[in-house]
């Protein structure tokens, strides 16, 4: 695993000493994770998305009786006042700050901690001393249902945590990531992309 750690490997697989190879069958093999770390500027977030709703109203006496033939119901989601995720940036060479993924890897509680954290750095949408200056979270693709799903909110580039991740290529975290810890002692503008080259484990 160290020896591909410098060649950019993301991982092993690996078979059990007490298993036989069977062909055509996955019996007795391990894939193994390299797993790494990063220190990276929170530059955003997106609020949690709430429950279904119904989008038209119904009066007691509609909600007692069977749909009619041929009715669709229609439902959708509003966004909530938890946090969703946060919007994961690093500094690139031209010192802008660029978006690299995102962690939602937290639970009820701690959702209600890192909004009281990121609630005195949100900065007014289109103000300078806020956001990505590089590369900004993407636009819809297939996995958007919404616009919901595409808005996002800027932070003010202060606040630094410790994230885990377990691949990286072309220029993002292809999966999300976990959050580990905050890091106060370390400068936002410490946190690179260089830290991520191959060959660089932590």
């Amino acid at each position: 695993m160290r020896e591909g750690a410098s060649s950019g490997w993301d991982g092993v697989v690996a078979k059990k000493l007490d298993c036989e190879y069977t062909s055509g069958e996955r019996t007795g093999m391990v894939k193994i994770k390299r797993i790494r770390t990063a220190d990276c500027v929170v530059g955003g977030f997106r609020w949690a998305r709430s429950a279904k709703t119904s989008s038209a109203k119904k009066s007691a006496t509609q909600e007692s009786q069977e749909p009619k033939k041929g009715a669709r119901k229609v439902s959708r989601k509003k966004s909530s006042s938890e946090i969703g995720s946060l919007l994961l940036g690093l500094y690139n060479k031209r010192g802008e700050l660029d978006h690299i993924g995102f962690s939602a890897s937290f639970t009820r509680e701690e959702r209600k901690q890192v909004k009281k954290i990121l609630k005195p750095l949100m900065a007014k949408a289109g103000s300078p001393e806020g956001g990505f200056t590089g590369k900004a979270p993407g636009g819809p693709s297939r996995w958007t249902r919404d616009d919901r799903d595409t808005e996002w909110f800027p932070l003010k580039p202060k606040l630094v945590g410790e994230f885990q991740y377990d691949h990286f290529s072309g220029g993002r975290f292809r999966h999300g990531t976990k959050f580990l810890r905050w890091r106060p002692e370390k400068k936002p503008e410490q946190c690179t992309v260089d830290q991520l080259s191959i060959g660089r484990s932590r």
